[in-house]
């Protein structure tokens, strides 16, 4: 599992198609797409180490979704897909006051 295979994952959601960047979108080219769009990035390391060395190495992934209101087939979307890439997920959601937009945030570990 790679960067590009979450890419792929997103970008695959209907609703998203084209929609989807790493890390964030350049504001300043106006490229910012309406909502629902989805970033994601790498958060840190997750690698299994014993005796010194590292056996299998990982990195957690947040991917964020910004939606004007909750979208809950949408979301559905995204967990049935990582569920089918058999990939663990953690989700939590908030209300960005001043952006007036919700950020749900599914946090993940892929493994290379």
């Amino acid at each position: 599992m790679t960067l590009a295979d979450v890419y792929n994952m997103l970008d695959g959601i209907t609703e998203l198609k084209g929609k989807v960047r790493y890390r964030a979108f350049p504001i300043d080219s106006g490229d910012v797409p309406l909502p629902p769009y989805a970033v994601y990035f790498e958060t840190d390391s997750n690698n299994f180490v014993a005796d010194n060395k590292v056996y299998n190495v990982g990195d957690d992934v947040d991917i964020e979704l910004y939606e004007t209101s909750r979208d809950f087939t949408l979301e559905g979307k995204i967990e049935t897909a990582l569920n089918n890439l058999e990939l663990p997920w953690v989700r939590s959601s908030r209300y960005q006051i001043n952006d007036n937009i919700y950020e749900i945030v599914y946090s993940i570990t892929i493994r290379r």
